[in-house]
């Protein structure tokens, strides 16, 4: 069948109009090529943004944030504070019978710091230069806070000589008739004990 006899069939429709609808489906399929470039770039710079935002993360520049701590039913009841590794300064130096951890906070104005009359270490660990852990997962007693500096005394009379590691995985800070807040991050010290 040709063309003239189908539109006869159809009910007669002028072959002006099946012209003008092909020329129009060519100029819809003309945006469409130039829609494309512009969708490729949409992507692109979205996929440049979460690149950069990952590298910032993977770097350490990123700084604390706060997090909800969830009970199994999904109840909110606590809040903790995340990735507190750049702003808190750790040392560790060996006195007659104990270890000195000097912790520092590099800027106590800030929150949550200020907020802070107390820490305390919450979870660590000691290890000797085989990687044996002589100790883990031990909480200190609370110390003042003082213009961002506190010293914590742990006793270390039962350690032979050697090179030791300390890796703390959270310090806890608190306030007076407040529940105490963790501060995760992750601190390491090396220091030698001799006898």
């Amino acid at each position: 069948m040709n063309e003239q006899k189908l539109l006869n069939a159809i009910g007669g429709i002028n072959p002006k109009y099946i012209a003008d609808s092909e020329s129009s489906h060519s100029a819809t399929h003309k945006i469409k090529l130039f829609r494309t470039p512009r969708i490729a770039a949409a992507i692109i710079a979205a996929c440049v943004c979460i690149t950069g935002i990952t590298a910032l993360a993977a770097s350490g520049t990123m700084t604390g944030f706060f997090k909800d701590i969830f009970s199994w039913n999904g109840a909110v009841v606590g809040t903790s504070y995340e990735n507190a590794t750049d702003e808190i300064n750790v040392t560790a130096d060996v006195t007659k019978d104990s270890i000195l951890i000097t912790m520092t906070v590099i800027n106590p104005q800030a929150v949550p710091y200020s907020e802070f009359d107390t820490i305390r270490l919450k979870n660590f660990s000691i290890m000797d230069s085989s990687d044996n852990i002589v100790a883990k997962d031990q909480s200190t007693d609370t110390v003042l806070l003082t213009d961002g500096e506190a010293q914590i005394l742990y006793p270390a009379s039962d350690l032979p000589a050697g090179k030791y590691r300390l890796t703390i995985s959270q310090f806890e800070g608190g306030k007076k008739a407040d529940q105490p807040l963790p501060l995760n991050g992750e601190w390491v010290c090396e220091f030698t004990i001799t006898r």
